[in-house]
């Protein structure tokens, strides 16, 4: 029997599926530890109550977040000049956190299964500044909930590969010593560097569009691609 073909819209949502899946390990894993040793700080950081306000079940929202990701399908396949195929997508961390709280946990449970979802998981949000990224994490436990956040920084590496550069992790608002999460540490999420994956996504019609840099500032994401024939 033929195999079947994935359609694009898999593809690219399997590779924002592993991403986003990798950035969350970075607080969830680190998390669960750290409220175990530490729950009582759980203050609710400022960028988290300004976000947490939106409502993923409001229509407007839900709207928003199938435009940003029909809007990603659209770039993503477009046609481009071969003599000039550079071009640029900005997004908002508004748009970001409507697709996060709509779409993240069906599109992972969709493509990898319903224990792809952690349960404690109960929002993630992300906020865009010159830094970088805070991506947050509201984690259910025992005593409640708490909210572990990361200042993550992307790179793209000379081999094309996307990095995350995670410098602080936060429980609360208050900043986690560098050694404690370390020793709380699994694999590779730890302070320092984490892969995330290649900087490029096969289009499946011989063209991949590649990454070429990243830039954060204040609640905005600018994105630098080129989409060029395929090396597979």
């Amino acid at each position: 029997m033929a195999r079947e073909r994935r359609s694009f819209v898999d593809l690219y949502q399997t590779y924002f599926v592993h991403a986003s899946i990798a950035l969350i390990a970075i607080t969830l894993i680190l998390g669960l530890g750290l409220i175990v040793m530490l729950s009582g700080l759980d203050e609710v950081p400022r960028w988290w109550r300004e976000r947490d306000a939106m409502n993923p079940d409001d229509p407007a929202i839900v709207q928003r977040a199938e435009r940003v990701e029909n809007a990603i399908t659209t770039q993503l396949t477009g046609v481009r000049n071969p003599d000039d195929p550079s071009w640029s997508v900005k997004l908002s961390d508004e748009q970001a956190n409507a697709w996060l709280s709509v779409r993240l946990r069906e599109t992972i449970i969709t493509h990898m299964g319903q224990g792809a979802w952690d349960d404690r998981v109960e929002r993630v949000l992300v906020r865009f500044d010159e830094a970088g990224i805070l991506i947050g994490v509201r984690i259910h436990h025992r005593g409640g909930s708490s909210i572990v956040s990361a200042r993550v920084r992307l790179s793209i590496d000379e081999r094309g590969d996307l990095w995350a550069n995670i410098s602080t992790i936060r429980l609360g608002a208050s900043r986690i010593p560098s050694w404690a999460i370390n020793l709380l540490g699994e694999g590779d999420v730890r302070i320092g560097h984490m892969r995330l994956g290649p900087g490029a996504l096969e289009l499946g019609d011989g063209r991949a569009a590649r990454l070429l840099a990243v830039r954060t500032r204040d609640q905005w994401m600018d994105v630098a691609l080129e989409t060029v024939p395929s090396e597979r």
